[in-house]
C-alpha cells in the first residue's frame, strides 16, 4: 500500500513508518518536524520557519505542493487541522478525500473535542487537561474549545473519516461511543534504532526528568527531586533538565538509570517507552485504565501521580531496590519488544485500515 502520514507527535509517525516499511509498504511522511525535536519529514511545509510568517509560508507551501498529498491508499492524520483557518482545513480534508483512498485519525495532543470531553467529564479526571484548564483560568484566557467554530469543525472532521484509531486511554475515552471509533492501538517503537544497554548503577543512582512542558507535572517532580537530594546526598543524582532535540535526548538518557517521564497522565507515551527499550527504569503514567486499554498482561512502569510525597515514595522504593535495577531494566526492554515492536504495531494498523 501507499500510505501518507500527516503530522508528527514525539516521533509517533516516524516509528510507525519504520514498521510499515519493513512490512513492504510505501510511506510518505509530511510534517513540520514537531518543532525543536526535528523529526524526519519527507515534506516539511514550514521548513523551519516559525511564528506568524512561518505559519503563512507553510500555508502557501501546502497549497503549492498539494499534489504531494494525492494518490495514496491510506491517509492518516495526527491532528485534525494543518493550520488555524477552519474553512481552509475543510478544503484540505475534502481534497484528501477526493484524491486518496481511506482517511483515518490518530487522536493525540491538541484536539478541541478531546479537551471539551475532559473539561465536561464528571466521572474521571485527566491531569494534563486539568492543568491546562487551571492555567487558563489563572490568566483569564477563554478556552478555545468552548468556541462553537472549534467544536463544529472537529465534529465535521470526524464524520469525514473512515476510522478513529487512538493510541492511549486519554485519547480513546472521548470517542468511546463515536461511530468512527475502531480500536486503540499502542504506540510503536522502532526497536532497530533503539539499542538496549544493561542498566549498570555507578556510585549513584541517576534519576533524570526532561522538562518539556509544565503540564507534565514537572513542578511536583522537581520538588520531589529536591527532597530526594537531601535524603540521598551521596547515593542518588537527581537531574531536571530542559527539553533537548531528540538525538541529544537519547544520549542523555543513556547515562541515566531512572527516567521520570510525567506525573499528570493515565498513560505512557513514546518518550517513556523509548526509555524502557533502552533498559531504563521508568516512572510515569501507569494507571489501571491505561493498562486495561492496551491489554498488558504485566507492566514494569512505576506509576506516579502529581503528588510530591507519592513521587518521593516511589524514588525511595527504587533506592531500596537498587540492586535489582539491571534486572528490572532488562524486563523493561522485553516489555517493549512484546507490546510495542514497530512491525507488530504496524501490522495492526494495516489490519484496521483494510478491514474498516
Amino acid at each position: 500500500m501507499k500510505i501518507l502520514l500527516v503530522g508528527e507527535y514525539s516521533g509517533f509517525y516516524n516509528n510507525l513508518a519504520a514498521g510499515l516499511k519493513e512490512l513492504g509498504h510505501s510511506v510518505f511522511l509530511a510534517n513540520t518536524g514537531d518543532g525543536k525535536r526535528r523529526y524526519h519529514s519527507d515534506f516539511d511545509w514550514r521548513k523551519g520557519n516559525n511564528g506568524f510568517w512561518g505559519k503563512n509560508i507553510g500555508l502557501g507551501r501546502l497549497l503549492l505542493h498539494r499534489n504531494l498529498f494525492s494518490g495514496f491508499d491510506v491517509v492518516q492524520l495526527i491532528f485534525p487541522r494543518l493550520n488555524s483557518i477552519y474553512w481552509l482545513n475543510q478544503l484540505m480534508v475534502n481534497y484528501l478525500k477526493a484524491h486518496n483512498g481511506k482517511i483515518f485519525w490518530t487522536p493525540s495532543g491538541r484536539s478541541h473535542l478531546i479537551s471539551k470531553f475532559w473539561y465536561e467529564s464528571t466521572g474521571k479526571r485527566c491531569g494534563v487537561y486539568d492543568f491546562h484548564f487551571a492555567e487558563a483560568a489563572k490568566r483569564g484566557d477563554r478556552l478555545q474549545f468552548l468556541q462553537p467554530a472549534a467544536v463544529d469543525y472537529e465534529t465535521w472532521f470526524t464524520h469525514q473519516l473512515d476510522g478513529i484509531l487512538p493510541a492511549a486511554f486519554e485519547y480513546a475515552e472521548p470517542f468511546r461511543n463515536h461511530p468512527k471509533f475502531l480500536r486503540t492501538i499502542p504506540y510503536p517503537v522502532d526497536l532497530d534504532q533503539i539499542g538496549y544497554h544493561p542498566n549498570i548503577v555507578g556510585s549513584k543512582v541517576v534519576f533524570y526528568h526532561g522538562i518539556t512542558r509544565p503540564v507534565k507535572g514537572t513542578e511536583h517532580i522537581c520538588k520531589a527531586f529536591g527532597a530526594a537530594r537531601d535524603r540521598w546526598p551521596s547515593g542518588g543524582e537527581f537531574v531536571c533538565a530542559r527539553s533537548l532535540p531528540y538525538q541529544e535526548y537519547l544520549k542523555v538518557i543513556r547515562g541515566s538509570n531512572v527516567i521520570v517521564d510525567q506525573a499528570n497522565s493515565y498513560s505512557t507515551a513514546l518518550n517513556g517507552l523509548i526509555a524502557l527499550a533502552q533498559g531504563k527504569i521508568l516512572m510515569g503514567g501507569g494507571e489501571k485504565e491505561y493498562l486495561d486499554e492496551i491489554g498488558y498482561d504485566w507492566c514494569p512502569i512505576l506509576n506516579i501521580k502529581p503528588d510530591q510525597a507519592q513521587i518521593l515514595q516511589t524514588i525511595e522504593w527504587v533506592m531500596d531496590n537498587r540492586g535489582n535495577i539491571e534486572e528490572m531494566g532488562f524486563r523493561g526492554r522485553q516489555f517493549v519488544e512484546k507490546y510495542h515492536h514497530q512491525r507488530v504495531i504496524a501490522s495492526r494498523y494495516v489490519e484496521s485500515w483494510t478491514s474498516s
